[in-house]
């Protein structure tokens, strides 16, 4: 479970005795319809499960209100397969008398408007089309907070909607909805800047769009991006889920994630140092999944799939074979803890051979030369020719990325096209290494 204090400065409240206590839960970008990627097909790892753990979660710790920051429903195209658990989860919060506020995203902005019920008493629509709107906030009939929203009034809008905000004129204190890209200057999906946010007079942000997690301590302004309750693809790693926010009477509110989310994509490293036979390889390979599962499980108990990315490290003589050893190795290994389990999506590997490139860099043989470029490239040196080199390798492979022939790997949502940081350097230190083995072995 995942807590943090936010408000320095202070959250800017109404003394105590002007306010009750007040409980949220807040949650976005659930993407009903829509099915995480590299996963099998199994019900308990279905975002819907995952909406129905958030809609439990607000009626057992009896929140005040359910707020959502936009993107609940996926794609127009899978409308029919979103309503009715949408539908559902509103059903069951109204009948528990928990009122709901929500604004539609880039996903949604065409399908959320229509739904019914926001038409209905305790579900409310903020800021449809494109305009600012408020709703009080009530506990126990009076209102304790106003909340103000803005929806997106089509699939693209590259204007900040702050510029035609004004702060409602109340002294009860502002919370804003917004489902937007915040910290940048050009982006198709409502770009805002921090300075805005800080300067809009609004006592905390509730925004959707980013999918990972995070909290931005803006002086004066405190900003939450609950991300996605369940991951969707194996760049959104850590621990998901929606964030309870506890506002005590005149009092500095505290924002705590409930790890609900039954899927973890994670990054697993394996140390292979010291690794000599293919036996040691998968015992060490395998400790390390199990390692990570349990850890994760400790951390987020709904667990039910660990989707692994392994990288594999260290000093082995089998360096210019492990390729091709994990390769047949990894798609097969699944381990369990409880019921939970964990299995592998992808292999980096990034071992080094058992070869001290310091004392191989004495001299001015070809091995010599190389060695003493992989050292530049390990510690960033400059070096006459590297930048060229690495810049044409980056050309060379963005190239291949834009090439008409993966346009549908692009396009396909189930695939993920990122490229990840240092993917040029990463590429030539392996390559690198495995030519100095070729040319020690012609050597001996």
């Amino acid at each position: 479970m995942s807590q943090q204090g936010i408000g320095n400065p202070p959250f800017l409240l109404l003394p105590a005795s002007a306010m009750a206590s007040l409980r949220l839960l807040c949650t976005g970008d659930v993407h009903l319809g829509r099915r995480p990627t590299r996963v099998p097909a199994d019900e308990a790892l279905t975002v819907e499960r995952v909406w129905q753990a958030c809609v439990q979660a607000a009626i057992r710790e009896a929140v005040d209100a359910v707020v959502l920051t936009g993107d609940l429903i996926d794609r127009e195209n899978r409308y029919f397969e979103a309503i009715g658990p949408l539908l559902q989860g509103l059903q069951h919060l109204a009948a528990a008398s928990i009122p709901v506020y929500a604004v539609a995203g880039n996903h949604d902005f065409d399908t959320l408007p229509g739904v019914q019920a926001f038409d209905r008493e305790g579900v409310h629509l903020l800021g449809v089309p494109g305009e600012w709107t408020q709703q009080p906030l009530k506990k126990d009939g009076e209102t304790v907070a106003i909340l103000t929203g803005w929806s997106f009034p089509q699939q693209h809008v590259d204007r900040s909607p702050l510029r035609s905000f004004e702060r409602p004129v109340t002294d009860h204190p502002v919370i804003g909805v917004l489902h937007a890209d915040a910290g940048t200057a050009q982006s198709r999906y409502a770009p805002v800047s921090h300075q805005a946010l800080q300067q809009s007079g609004v006592d905390l942000w509730l925004l959707g769009h980013l999918h990972r997690p995070q909290t931005l301590a803006l002086p004066g302004t405190p900003v939450l991006y609950p991300g996605s309750p369940q991951p969707l693809d194996p760049g959104e790693q850590g621990v998901h889920g929606p964030w309870i926010i506890d506002v005590p009477a005149g009092g500095t509110p505290t924002l705590t994630q409930r790890p609900l989310a039954t899927l973890r994509y994670a990054e697993v490293v394996v140390s292979l140092d010291g690794c000599a036979t293919p036996d040691e390889i998968r015992r060490q390979t395998t400790l390390a999944v199990e390692d990570a599962l349990a850890a994760h499980v400790a951390e987020q108990e709904p667990l039910r799939h660990l989707r692994c990315r392994l990288r594999f490290e260290g000093r082995t003589p089998l360096h210019r074979t492990v390729d091709d050893r994990l390769a047949a190795l990894a798609p097969d290994l699944s381990v369990m803890n409880g019921s939970a389990t964990a299995t592998v999506e992808r292999v980096t590997v990034a071992t080094r051979p058992v070869h001290d490139l310091q004392a191989l860099a004495q001299g001015n043989d070809p091995p010599a030369v190389l060695a003493q470029l992989l050292l530049a490239v390990e510690e960033g040196r400059e070096v006459d020719g590297l930048a060229a080199l690495e810049a044409r390798l980056s050309h060379a492979l963005r190239r291949l990325q834009r090439s008409a022939r993966y346009q549908p790997l692009r396009q396909d949502a189930d695939i993920d096209w990122t490229s990840e940081a240092g993917a040029p350097q990463d590429l030539l230190q392996r390559q690198g290494l495995l030519l100095l083995d070729a040319l020690l072995a012609a050597q001996s």
